[in-house]
């Protein structure tokens, strides 16, 4: 437990890490978004991070500035909760399945019962107005149209891990996630002593080896 806790607590100092290159000044929103879903829910505070950075590393790569990145990852990490709750998929799969959606890789979201294409992508755009006629879409355009269309298909899972979280499928992953939570705190408030420990013995076994 103690050894789990301690591994999560250095992969979420990581992630915080990434969070905040990727994310800049909007950094808070993105983690104050995780830190509440946690509570509520007992999802796992840095897989939600690490998705949230992954989306807004798309979402900036692309051209967003950092709070529109921000908030898009938001949303996105969000609407992976809500379908994992839906179609009861874990939510590591429903993250990897959205971010193949942003990116262009539309068949992985059939496994979300959502159809997607370039045309669509491309309606999307100019319904949006973002674009107008059959102007070829840039980078940052497709993003945008992207995760609004994969918000719309998805509409109907909005809000579904709220209305079902005392459902035994959630209860179940609000208990796992609750645990991984909680073993990476008691980890946190471990690891500065770990961590000098671990300096002192490896100073010692360079002075040996000296």
């Amino acid at each position: 437990f103690f050894r789990k806790g301690i591994k999560g607590a250095i992969n979420l100092n990581e992630t915080v890490s990434k969070t905040k290159e990727v994310f800049g000044a909007s950094t808070d929103v993105v983690v104050a978004q995780a830190d509440k879903m946690a509570k509520a829910f007992g999802l796992p505070k840095g897989a939600m991070l690490d998705a949230a950075s992954s989306f807004g590393a798309i979402a900036s790569g692309s051209g967003l500035a950092d709070a529109a990145s921000a908030k898009m990852a938001n949303t996105l990490v969000k609407l992976a909760a809500d379908a994992s709750s839906l179609y009861n998929v874990p939510l590591p799969e429903a993250m990897d399945k959205i971010r193949a959606g942003l990116k262009g890789s539309y068949e992985p979201m059939l496994g979300l019962n959502v159809v997607m294409s370039e045309q669509a992508v491309q309606q999307e755009a100019l319904r949006l107005g973002l674009v107008k006629g059959k102007k070829e879409l840039d980078d940052r355009t497709k993003i945008v149209a992207r995760a609004s269309l994969m918000e719309t298909k998805l509409a109907v899972a909005s809000g579904d891990l709220a209305r079902t979280q005392d459902g035994a499928a959630n209860q179940f992953r609000k208990a796992g996630g609750g645990l991984d939570n909680f073993a990476t705190s008691i980890g946190t408030i471990l690891l500065p002593a770990v961590t000098t420990g671990i300096t002192v013995f490896n100073e010692l076994q360079a002075s040996i080896i000296e």
